[in-house]
């Protein structure tokens, strides 16, 4: 499977419309952005990224991604907005001491692993979806197909595409952000994805 086609799978499943394209005809003051945390990115960019739209980083290891991640997460977090932060390649506190090194500290916010064996207190600002949340997504949706009779038995893996989107789901529902019949969240959410490559690790 290829990248394109991993994305274009996530964005059907979470019934999100991609948009590719700005029109043209709209002016530049009329296209609402958000910051990327990095002051000379978000010059370069006249403001930072379209809001609402699906931006892929592409890099050798090495060159930033992730440091360029954190920062996005990090200036949505100052901005009161609600994070979904998935990373597949460390555990969470690890990125929480990495960031630190560059002023960013994520443990100031209520925040929520998607892994953790207990309910959220509150409602958190961030949740996190590390590999541990992704393991007990794919559990829930194995014991989900096993013991239901309309659904096929299958045993799902933590790195694929329909237990990163559950996860997502629920860390949404964790947020506040969608409704039980409704699965597109009703407000604007940064959700971060560290890396996708690990999706697809296992199809060249």
């Amino acid at each position: 499977m290829s990248e394109e086609n991993s994305l274009e799978q996530i964005l059907k499943e979470l019934r999100i419309e991609e948009k590719s394209e700005i029109p043209s005809r709209r002016r530049k003051e009329e296209i609402e952005r958000v910051s990327t945390g990095i002051e000379d990115l978000d010059r370069a960019l006249e403001g930072g990224v379209p809001k609402g739209t699906w931006v892929v980083v592409t890099g050798e290891p090495g060159t930033g991604k992730s440091i360029l991640s954190m920062h996005f997460a990090w200036a949505g977090l100052r901005n009161n907005e609600p994070i979904v932060y998935v990373t597949t390649e460390a555990e969470f506190r690890d990125v929480i001491k990495q960031a630190k090194q560059f002023g960013m500290e994520f443990g100031s916010y209520a925040t929520y692993n998607l892994g953790s064996s207990k309910e959220p207190i509150g409602t958190p600002q961030l949740v996190v979806i590390d590999i541990f949340g992704l393991l007990k997504t794919a559990r829930q949706l194995t014991q989900e197909s096993w013991s239901s009779e309309e659904m096929r038995r299958r045993r799902y893996a933590a790195l694929e595409i329909p237990t990163l989107v559950a996860a997502i789901q629920e860390a949404y529902r964790i947020l506040g952000v969608i409704s039980d019949h409704s699965k597109s969240p009703r407000k604007h959410v940064r959700l971060v994805i560290d890396s996708m490559s690990a999706f697809w690790a296992d199809r060249p």
